[in-house]
């Protein structure tokens, strides 16, 4: 006997990794709210069984949880058969989780004060790498995750997103992760610091695949500028007196229906 195929959920349905903190919160809390199911996931389960609650307790009932670990394939799968066991499709994968894979020479108070200086953003990138130390150990670690974790799990939920109607995939990285703020030349400096960069490679070899099965499905880039948004291992750079404003405003970006579609850069 065939198992039954699930009918596809008449609400419009998001999912976001590393969604227990931070920016990735802010998004599951804005995407709830606009009235769409949320799938929060996130490595630890306590962490984003206590997001929910926090969530729920807000009065967004429509978010549930999923553990996933992004770096192994067995996760990803088994997060995609929970999708599509329960919705039967996706309209919405938001690739928050991620990793900075970097070492801050400076305290968070300098950090402020170089982000608030009024200099451009070149300025302001030069800055920080000439603060930032990276072994090879981080720098393995940043790819592993940032690189190859998200575009396993965006292989694995990609059948639900082209089953969406209208199926979004967002990749949440940073303008300084782009190679050419490096301000080295052609080739010199590609393998240092190897940050969100990884993410947007990430995005091109998913959209080769795209193409190849010559799906449709719209890019979205979402690029949240400096905010005040918890980073990894603890750190945080404050430039708003309530850190959860920077995470308002950049979420803000990616909430429907401001979705900016077919945009190249990261």
């Amino acid at each position: 006997m065939e198992e039954a195929i699930p009918k596809p959920s008449e609400k419009r349905v998001a999912l976001v990794t590393g969604g227990n903190r931070g920016m990735g919160f802010e998004i599951c809390r804005q995407l709830a709210s606009s009235g769409l199911a949320v799938v929060l996931t996130a490595r630890d389960e306590k962490r984003g069984a206590e997001a929910v609650d926090r969530l729920r307790g807000l009065g967004l009932p429509d978010v549930v949880f999923h553990q996933l670990e992004i770096t192994e394939p067995a996760s990803a799968a088994r997060l995609a058969d929970f999708v599509r066991n329960k919705f039967g499709k996706l309209d919405v994968l938001v690739n928050n989780a991620g990793t900075m894979g970097v070492t801050m020479e400076v305290g968070e108070a300098a950090v402020k004060e170089i982000m608030s200086s009024g200099k451009d953003q070149n300025e302001i990138a030069e800055w920080l790498k000439q603060r930032t130390t990276q072994s090879t150990q981080q720098g393995e670690e940043c790819l592993r995750i940032n690189y190859h974790g998200t575009k396993k799990v965006t292989e694995a939920l990609l059948p639900l997103v082209l089953s969406s109607a209208d199926g979004r995939i967002i990749n949440v990285t940073s303008a300084f992760g782009l190679l050419r703020r490096r301000g080295a030349p052609a080739g010199a400096e590609r393998h240092r610091h190897v940050d969100q960069a990884a993410a947007g490679r990430a995005v091109g070899a998913v959209r080769g695949g795209l193409e190849a099965r010559g799906a449709g499905a719209p890019r979205v880039a979402g690029r949240p500028g400096v905010r005040g948004v918890p980073g990894v291992q603890g750190a945080r750079v404050r430039l708003h007196e309530d850190p959860r404003e920077g995470e308002r405003r950049a979420a803000g970006q990616l909430r429907p229906p401001g979705l900016r579609r077919d945009r190249d850069e990261l």
